[in-house]
């Protein structure tokens, strides 16, 4: 069962831009304040029926945050992070850049190893050297192949590096956290749930009279796609080991690739080829080591 949630996890996290692309026709920002409010209506919700079945587990939670001026800070850096992912992730999807989205994912992971190596002095295995490697490679041919071969300015992917960069911050302060994942994020969402409902019911900026059936259906389904995903993934870490979610994390940017390439046919030329395949490869070198890892402690 722990498996099933998780791979459906992945599924609906690699098949939201599909989502996002029926929302099109509507500005970035107002889509993203009604993923605020309608994820923060869906984390209540979640809230108070799990509330009646392990009341003293959520009421610890809260419990805990009485005059704790730095959990408050935690909570909001973290739920500045996620806003400013989410933003970038709807922009990047409704402006045909799918793929750099997808890119981001996949080298996430790899920014916290990075960041372990060089902040903290954590020694690195063989493997994720070479990970980490052709990841590098990877991301150097995206910015330079195209204007080596036609002489012009690189591109850097500053889409793709803001998505991986906002999201591990997103993950490293989520993680400090010591309280249930449901109940972070509904503390998350009182920062800004409220200045969203001022810009979608009263703001002159707001497009909400020209709201079809249609995008309130999908706002509404907004929310739910975006709270469900972490309930599933909150009770799969919690049962399965740690090499089975480092493997199957890489479902969702492969979706994504995929969707970007063979659904809304974004540019996938020769140089893309090539620098997705050494990013390919450094998940595997990455992907094999954590496996090692796992096995070696179950020994």
């Amino acid at each position: 069962m722990a498996l099933t949630f998780l791979i459906l996890c992945y599924l609906i996290w690699g098949l939201l831009p599909v989502y996002w692309k029926q929302l099109q026709h509507i500005a970035p920002l107002e889509v993203l304040f009604h993923r605020i409010l309608w994820s923060f209506l869906f984390y209540g919700l979640t809230m108070m029926i799990l509330h009646l079945f392990s009341k003293n587990k959520m009421t610890a939670a809260f419990d805990s945050l009485r005059n704790n001026s730095k959990t408050w800070g935690k909570l909001f850096l973290s739920s500045f992070m996620i806003t400013g992912n989410w933003f970038i992730y709807i922009y990047a999807v409704n402006s045909n850049q799918i793929l750099q989205a997808s890119l981001a994912y996949y080298i996430s992971p790899l920014i916290s190893v990075s960041v372990g190596a060089l902040v903290y002095r954590e020694t690195l295995s063989l493997r994720t050297r070479w990970a980490l490697g052709f990841c590098t490679l990877g991301v150097f041919l995206l910015m330079f192949g195209q204007s080596i071969v036609n002489m012009e300015t690189p591109t850097v992917p500053w889409l793709a590096f803001s998505l991986a960069i906002s999201f591990f911050i997103y993950g490293f302060v989520k993680k400090s956290l010591s309280m249930p994942a449901i109940a972070s994020s509904f503390l998350e969402g009182l920062f800004f749930a409220l200045p969203a409902a001022y810009f979608i019911f009263f703001s002159p900026n707001s497009t909400l009279h020209s709201y079809t059936n249609h995008d309130w259906v999908m706002f509404l389904i907004g929310g739910i796609a975006t709270g469900l995903p972490l309930i599933f993934f909150s009770y799969a870490a919690q049962k399965l080991p740690f090499s089975s979610i480092g493997f199957f994390q890489y479902l969702s940017p492969t979706l994504q690739l995929l969707t970007a390439v063979f659904i809304y046919s974004e540019d996938f030329s020769l140089h893309k080829i090539a620098a997705f395949s050494c990013i390919w490869l450094g998940v595997g070198f990455y992907v094999s080591q954590l496996i090692k890892s796992q096995s070696s402690k179950t020994l």
